[in-house]
């Protein structure tokens, strides 16, 4: 049942549909309440609106309901359900990569950390508190020279930015004495966590990928790939 509903969920949200909806469980609360106080007025014109409700919703949720009938044949529910998360994060990462693209080519400096399995709260609570979704537009606002949030780093968790200006512990341990402090940050969170750290160098524009110490350069087009590939659960 609870799959059905969720299916059934995912057919009308972000459609007119879920809004009568709404309105249809507002009635439902109201009859009930009906009932309980023995409203006799109120429950013989509420009855009356369901009769009229129950031959209005084949015409009202047409469109719905035609939709959902051509996808349940051709299969497509169940595949919706797995598929619904990994669309919108592989956008998301999709804007990351858009946006990575334009710093590095005007060298604009840039540190994000991609949570995975171990829990970054601890470093989430020392910055500016977001939580908003993952978009080009707002990386690129976070990392302008101009603003308050642009040192340090951000923090994501699937397709939400959960909080920027965040300070990464540093590491000592570098075989390269050249590196800055956003190379040292990524290299130093990667030693503890399992996170993903992605830096944009702004004396080069160059980009590096930290993952458990290890510090590499890489393509933005490898990048994409790297990421997609492990934040990304082919269900």
């Amino acid at each position: 049942m609870a799959l059905l509903l969720y299916s059934a969920y995912l057919l009308v949200r972000e459609t007119r549909a879920l809004r009568i909806l709404y309105g249809i469980f507002v009635l439902g609360v109201i009859y009930l309440i009906g009932q309980i106080f023995n409203l006799v007025a109120l429950n013989f014109i509420l009855r009356s609106v369901f009769a009229v409700t129950l031959v209005a919703i084949p015409v009202v949720f047409q469109p719905e309901l035609r939709a959902a009938l051509e996808r349940l044949g051709r299969g497509q529910v169940l595949s919706s359900l797995r598929s619904s998360r990994r669309s919108t994060l592989e956008y998301g990462l999709e804007e990351l990569i858009r946006e990575i693209k334009i710093l590095a080519k005007s060298k604009v400096g840039a540190l994000m950390v991609f949570e995975r399995s171990t829990g970054l709260k601890d470093l989430i609570d020392t910055g500016v508190s977001l939580n908003a979704d993952l978009s080009a537009e707002l990386v690129d606002s976070i990392f302008n020279r101009k603003s308050p949030l642009h040192d340090g780093a951000i923090i994501i968790r699937g397709n939400k930015i959960l909080a920027a200006s965040v300070f990464l512990p540093l590491t000592e341990e570098v075989e390269d004495s050249s590196l800055g402090t956003r190379h040292r940050a990524a290299l130093g969170l990667s030693k503890e966590t399992d996170a993903l750290v992605v830096t944009v160098s702004e004396e080069t524009g160059r980009i590096s990928l930290a993952n458990r110490g290890r510090l590499e350069r890489i393509e933005v087009e490898k990048l994409e790939k790297k990421l997609k590939r492990a934040l990304i659960k082919n269900d």
